[in-house]
């Protein structure tokens, strides 16, 4: 895809999401996308800057407070304007009631992108929209690149030519320790 739509941001699948459709390791479908933006590209410092910046609030917590609301800040800053970049793709396609939203209540990290039905849900489980999570608390690394197919990929079609994509994701070892870890806070 030739758009620049994360204008130059490292962005990662993680957790469900790339467990799913990039590592196979689970088996499952859902309508949301899990994502990571890599916090140094939001303050527009070097990695090395943004690495002491980081360990400053380890130390303090008032300097913890602070750090986390300017990124805060600057993420929903980054998604209002990647919101719109969408929704000027997405009206390309010349579909009503497809475009996206940014969750006002989400700080940033939630934007919603809606679609026409065929039919009604009726049920909780399938949601009425795509949902792009983006991470606010990751710091975009380990990550490596890896070849996702659709999940149409299965059936024998010689006339269509599936897209193909190769998105950077969370290692899967980072990510089962990020699960093991959050289970173990709860």
């Amino acid at each position: 895809y030739d758009r620049q739509l994360f204008d130059g941001f490292k962005v990662a699948f993680k957790g469900g999401t790339a467990l799913s459709k990039c590592w196979s390791a689970i088996d499952r479908f859902s309508e949301d996308i899990d994502l990571s933006i890599h916090w140094p590209d939001l303050t527009g410092i070097t990695e090395d800057e943004y690495n002491a910046a980081w360990e400053k609030t380890t130390k303090n917590r008032t300097q913890n407070d602070r750090f986390r609301k300017e990124q805060q800040a600057r993420l929903i800053e980054w998604s209002t304007l990647f919101t719109a970049k969408l929704n000027d793709v997405l009206a390309e396609y010349e579909i009503p009631e497809l475009h996206a939203q940014l969750v006002p209540t989400s700080c940033g990290e939630k934007i919603e992108i809606q679609y026409p039905h065929v039919t009604g849900s009726g049920t909780d489980y399938q949601l009425d929209y795509i949902l792009l999570e983006f991470g606010g608390r990751n710091r975009g690394c380990p990550t490596q690149a890896v070849p996702i197919k659709s999940y149409l990929s299965f059936m024998p079609l010689p006339d269509i030519v599936l897209p193909k994509a190769t998105p950077e994701a969370y290692d899967i070892g980072y990510i089962a320790w990020e699960k093991l870890t959050a289970l173990h806070q709860f």
